[in-house]
């Protein structure tokens, strides 16, 4: 489905972490106060304010969203709503993926190999169990040299 593409779009740009179907289901209810004169944008609070705009982006983003919404049924904004996250989790775990194994390369200094080594695929041996990924994530307050 091109939804789910477009939620990897919408994952990536626009809100990284959201609750679709809350977003389109309050966009939509907002849209229709505001066509029918009920609320204006400027009597929204400034929570209210940007996530109307989260909304105005992506119907923006996913052609025709606005009509499928409009003309749908709530099971349709709920298929659509689904979609849209499954390709934002997508995109959130393929980055976060991609990323495991590039700070391996960017915690390594130059010219310098990690004892023990870290593999990049694997996750064990890390974090306060290894001395560089230890030594990086210490507390600026406490000494990671320091025993105690």
């Amino acid at each position: 489905d091109p939804l789910v593409h477009y939620g990897c779009h919408f994952g990536r740009t626009i809100r990284a972490f959201c609750r679709v179907h809350t977003l389109l289901t309050n966009g939509v209810n907002r849209t229709m106060q505001i066509d029918l004169g009920r609320l204006s944008k400027g009597a929204l609070d400034p929570t209210e304010r940007i996530e109307h705009s989260v909304y105005e982006r992506l119907l923006a983003l996913v052609p025709n969203l606005e009509e499928r919404l409009n003309t749908g049924s709530n099971d349709e904004l709920m298929y659509i709503a689904d979609m849209l996250n499954k390709g934002s989790a997508s995109a959130r775990s393929s980055d976060t993926r991609s990323l495991k194994s590039a700070i391996v390369d960017w915690i390594t200094p130059p010219n310098v190999t990690l004892t023990p080594p870290l593999t990049r695929n694997v996750k064990t041996g890390r974090g306060f169990h290894h001395q560089r990924t230890g030594e990086l994530l210490c507390p600026v307050n406490l000494d990671w040299d320091d025993p105690k």
